[in-house]
């Protein structure tokens, strides 16, 4: 669940920031509205300032835990656990396997730019 919210929380800040919204008053919103939670308000520094907190849990880690959970579900789907993973696994990809697993926000929103900047 928390690399599933990990996850719409990098989607909405790379939204937000396309749209030419601040990452930090989407990241308040974000924490002010219906679907905040404690893990906000922790991650608000990484979210924020990718590199700049400490590293709470890896990247490889959370992709290789979720790869156990897809493994041990069988022939239960798990779509969002493996859309959590395949943005994991982009990240690991993009040299950030040992940066806190909200590095999948940096990833997203370096995308995003290069998305905007070809159109």
């Amino acid at each position: 669940m928390i690399a599933a919210t990990s996850q719409s929380v990098a989607e909405a800040l790379a939204l937000a920031e396309i749209s030419g919204i601040g990452r930090a008053a989407a990241y308040d919103t974000l924490a002010a509205s219906a679907v905040s939670s404690p893990f906000l308000g922790y991650k608000r520094q990484a979210f924020l300032s990718p590199g700049g907190a400490p590293v709470s849990f890896t990247t490889a880690l959370m992709s290789k835990d979720l790869a156990l959970a897809i493994g041990v579900a069988g022939d239960v789907p798990l779509p969002v656990t493996a859309a959590a993973k395949q943005a994991l696994d982009a990240a690991c990809t993009a040299g950030f396997s040992d940066a806190d697993f909200a590095s999948v926000a940096h990833v997203l929103r370096q995308s995003a730019s290069q998305a905007a900047s070809s159109d």
